[in-house]
This record gives structure tokens, C-alpha cells and sequence, in this order.
């Protein structure tokens, strides 16, 4: 009762407890898994990078959510398939985990993809655990699928051209690899040394050809003026006795039979 005997009328507070929404940042851009309102649930979230043999790649993905605090879990030796050389930890900030993945692929890798999956949960606070367990949307998982380009690969000391096109493709016409740079290198000026490519720099090795109905890897060698072996050294991950799948990708230097 107030003062005078009366009684106030009677006040309600209403409180709504938020629903974690947990999303991640890959390079900077903030992604969100596709969620289900009715189970809130998530669908497993795939990002999809590209590199080269020789290029050092590297790409952090962090978790996070608007309202609660965040962590990651990954086991690092689950890459698919599996590759000793990829370099995968995890690292907690203020409310969110991070997942650091590094690799160096190789040019034996040409066409591989690896991946790599890591789980996100909220935290409780309160107890000092994960809350997963009763809390709806409280769990994502993500995947990075990593994937080696063709006729690409990275140089990593200062070279000519010449000597790119013969270390990186194998040997072969190296006019070939300088018409396949000479727009993408040119300094601002237009101009074009092909005798001093700074480390560190991609470069394509040829053109990527798809494969037509009835190509078998000795015609395309003979219609493009290489050969069987040249197709083979480009493009480690194709059989010499396997059928070609049309549509398929194969790298190609053209003129490089001799």
C-alpha cells in the first residue's frame, strides 16, 4: 500500500533471454550457418579457398556470437585426406575461438582439395563449461575445403621467367608461360620483365583446357603441340591409363612437344 493507504497498480517486468546465433569470420567476412528455426539447428557451414603449389596459404576462421561467449574445438590431425604438412591449432580471445590453418602445397598436389572441420559451442558463463547440451542453437560446425589450382604455382625466390617455366611446368617453350603472364604482370606502365619475377608472386603455367567427348590425353598432346608426358607432369592427379571424364580440367602448355 502507498502512503495514503492505497494500493499502486501492479508492475511487470518481462525478460527474454536471446537465442545464441553463432556465426564465423573467415579473412574478415562474417558468415552465418543456415539455421533451422523449428529444431535450431545448423547446417554445416563450408567455406571454400583456393592456392597453388608453392604459395603459402593461410586462413583463420573465428567463431563468435552477439550475446555469449564462444569456443572451438578441432582435432588437428583430422585433415581429409590425410597431409602431414598442413598446420592447424586452436586459440581462445575474449568471447570467441579462433582456428588458424596453414599449408604449403606442393606440385604434386595439383588438383587436391583438403579439408578441415572444427565444432563452435557457446559457453556458459556461470558454470565455466560448454552449454551445448539443453540449449537450442547452441553448437555449429564449420568445414574449410582448401583446394590446389591448376597451371598456377607461386615463385619463391626472384627468377626469369625462363627458369619459372622450367623449374614449376617442366621443361618447354617458356614464350608460352610469358604469354599466359603478360597481361596479369605488367607493372602499372604496361610494361613487362620476364627476366625478374619477385618472389613470392603467382603465376600461371598455361591454359587450363576442359576435356571434350572422345579426348583421350595422346590427342589432346598432338592437337595442342605437347606431349603425354608434359600433360602428365601438369597434371599429377590424372592417370596415364585413366579415362577422361568430359568437362575435367587439365593444365596445358601448348608448343611444348620438343
Amino acid at each position: 500500500p502507498s502512503s495514503l493507504g492505497l494500493h499502486s497498480p501492479p508492475y511487470c517486468v518481462v525478460v527474454n533471454v536471446v537465442a545464441p546465433r553463432i556465426g564465423f569470420k573467415s579473412d574478415g567476412v562474417e558468415l552465418f550457418p543456415e539455421l533451422d528455426s523449428e529444431s535450431m539447428t545448423y547446417a554445416t557451414l563450408d567455406i571454400h579457398k583456393h592456392t597453388a603449389p608453392g604459395c603459402p596459404f593461410s586462413s583463420s576462421l573465428v567463431a563468435f556470437d552477439p550475446h555469449y561467449s564462444v569456443s572451438m574445438a578441432a582435432d588437428p590431425h583430422a585433415v581429409v585426406p590425410p597431409e602431414p604438412s598442413v598446420k592447424v591449432s586452436i586459440a581462445a580471445g575474449a568471447g570467441n575461438g579462433t582456428l588458424h590453418f596453414a599449408w604449403t602445397p606442393l606440385a604434386g598436389d595439383v588438383g587436391k582439395t583438403v579439408k578441415m572441420c572444427a565444432s563452435a559451442s557457446v559457453v556458459d558463463t556461470v558454470a565455466g563449461s560448454h552449454a551445448t547440451r539443453g540449449v537450442k542453437g547452441g553448437m555449429a560446425n564449420v568445414c574449410l575445403h582448401v583446394s590446389v589450382l591448376r597451371c598456377r604455382a607461386c615463385v619463391m625466390h626472384e627468377a626469369g621467367l625462363s627458369s619459372v617455366s622450367t623449374e614449376e611446368a617442366g621443361p618447354g617453350n617458356w614464350i608460352g608461360t610469358w604469354l599466359a603472364n603478360v597481361g596479369s604482370l605488367s607493372a602499372a606502365d604496361g610494361t613487362f620483365d620476364p627476366d625478374s619475377i619477385v618472389s613470392g608472386t603467382m603465376v600461371r603455367l598455361g591454359p587450363v583446357y576442359n576435356v571434350q567427348k572422345g579426348d583421350t590425353l595422346s590427342s589432346i598432346a598432338q592437337e595442342f603441340s605437347t606431349s603425354v608426358k608434359s600433360l602428365a607432369y601438369l597434371n599429377p592427379d590424372v592417370a596415364l591409363d585413366s579415362d577422361l571424364a568430359i568437362d575435367q580440367e587439365l593444365c596445358i602448355r601448348p608448343c611444348s612437344a620438343n
